[in-house]
């Protein structure tokens, strides 16, 4: 990179600044769904900036949620199973007491 260094770092999402950073690397979060605009100025010490944006479509990816849901009906099935398999049955619950003492 060219420049007089340190270099200073804002970040912006849609416009709107997320961080000032003396890193060029910065995580973000994404909440908003659809397209988000990333921005970053770069600064150095002698007060030139340059910019740099990126824009990033933000969706749920179906495939996967609906891979997820797939594993999670097989796990209950599962457990159903297990629990069937055991003797756990839904009914009334049996109550066993002790015999009563001789005499």
């Amino acid at each position: 990179m060219n420049g007089t260094p340190p270099y200073t770092y804002t970040w912006y999402l849609n416009g709107k600044e997320v961080a000032t950073t003396t890193s060029p690397e910065y995580t973000y979060t994404l909440t908003n769904m659809g397209q988000n605009l990333l921005n970053v100025t770069i600064t150095d010490s002698t007060g030139y900036t340059v910019y740099a944006y990126l824009t990033v479509n933000f969706t749920y990816n179906c495939f996967n949620i609906i891979v997820i849901a797939v594993i999670i009906i097989a796990l209950v099935s599962s457990i159903a199973l297990i629990f069937r398999s055991k003797g756990h049955k839904k009914g009334p619950a049996i109550s066993q007491q002790p015999p009563p003492p001789p005499g």
